[in-house]
């Protein structure tokens, strides 16, 4: 049963909810570093290219995987 308070019984948050957070710290943590967001530049573009592969090596960072490590198949 549900009440006001516990309005997901089945687990803490909602998993968009966990997903939105999780981009969002990742974002914020770029922002303070000084990191390059992909979206500052023209879609198609080397410099945008470049910040999408900074983002998604950070993430992986964030998820605890090396992506210059051997724990990627």
């Amino acid at each position: 049963m549900t009440n006001r308070y516990d309005r997901f019984a089945d687990e803490a948050f909602p998993s968009e909810l966990e997903a939105f957070a999780f981009c969002a710290m990742v974002d914020t943590i770029r922002k303070a570093q000084g990191r390059d967001d992909p979206a500052a530049f023209e879609p198609g573009s080397p410099q945008r290219a470049q910040a999408e592969i900074d983002l998604i090596r950070d993430t992986l960072r964030m998820m605890g995987i090396d992506p210059d490590g051997s724990d990627l198949s």
